[in-house]
């Protein structure tokens, strides 16, 4: 009878920890640091002195700091615990050094050159494998970015076959394709219509100490195909408002702005990745 009821007590004891825990602890948001999330020192200190992720976690970086691609990126392992003893979390992180910015929030042009080119529709003479949505990265071991890229290799190709170079669903495919004489333009052809270039506007996040700049919150995607275009190099140009399209349930908001590519670029483009789009920035005060 005894033994009973301190089983009885400890189930109960076991209960109200456990619901005590579920109150107090934040397991959606220790359970949503993914690999190598950045972190700064400082965070880490306002996470465990404020209790972010509960009063019962403790974070601690556990494993010395190490170093890859030079100075770049310092990664280590944070280890969260409960109760200061049972792990419950372990996963890379990337510590950075704390930065101030100003944040953004006007609209911005974006015009991008992209590093091959983007397939957008296909001919009855394509013999290859290539589909819309493919970016056309070599023929032969020559770089494409255009059309007259393609049409130097081809002209010298005496019609034989050709080594195709293309990205497709972000991994690299090696083919081959013979090419096909169009008897009307007097050229060898690929049988496919191309892309190599887009422009678009979007909201401006942040910008650094230093003037470089973090826009948009995603990648910038071909608007036919939806493929992330990999960028050679782009600039980001001042914009006029014309009209907003409200945002509704299930559909994102659009504003309507214009602006004209040329020598007044108000900063450069440098990576185009699934977080945003990010460059520098000058003449800040036009």
């Amino acid at each position: 009878m005894f033994k009973k009821l301190i089983l009885k007590l400890t189930g109960i004891l076991l209960a109200v920890c456990f619901v005590i825990t579920l109150k107090n602890v934040d397991f959606v948001s220790i359970f949503s640091i993914s690999e190598n999330t950045p972190i700064t020192m400082e965070t880490l200190e306002k996470i465990n002195n404020n209790n972010i992720l509960g009063n019962y976690v403790d974070t601690k970086l556990t494993e010395d700091i190490w170093t890859t691609g030079g100075v770049k990126e310092k990664k280590t392992s944070l280890v969260v615990k409960l109760f200061g003893f049972i792990p419950i979390k372990k996963t890379t992180v990337v510590v950075c050094d704390e930065k101030s910015v100003y944040l953004g929030g006007i609209p911005l042009g974006f015009s991008l050159t992209t590093n091959g080119v983007i397939v957008v529709g296909t001919g009855a003479n394509n013999t290859s494998e290539l589909l819309v949505g493919d970016i056309l990265t070599k023929v032969e071991d020559v770089s494409i970015y255009d059309v007259f890229d393609i049409r130097k290799v081809l002209d010298g190709c005496d019609g034989k076959e050709v080594n195709i170079t293309f990205i497709r669903n972000e991994k690299e495919h090696i083919s081959k394709l013979k090419p096909i004489f169009d008897e009307a333009s007097n050229e060898y052809k690929l049988g496919i219509w191309i892309r190599n270039d887009a422009q678009g506007v979007g909201t401006l996040t942040f910008v650094t100490e230093d003037n470089h700049y973090g826009a948009l919150g995603h990648s910038i995607s071909d608007f036919e195909t939806g493929v992330e275009i990999l960028i050679k190099d782009g600039k980001v140009y001042q914009c006029t408002t014309l009209g907003v399209i409200k945002g509704t349930k299930g559909k994102a908001g659009e504003l309507k702005c214009l602006f004209v590519e040329g020598s007044m670029s108000k900063g450069d483009i440098q990576k185009n990745t699934k977080c945003g789009v990010f460059g520098s920035l000058t003449e800040l005060d036009k």
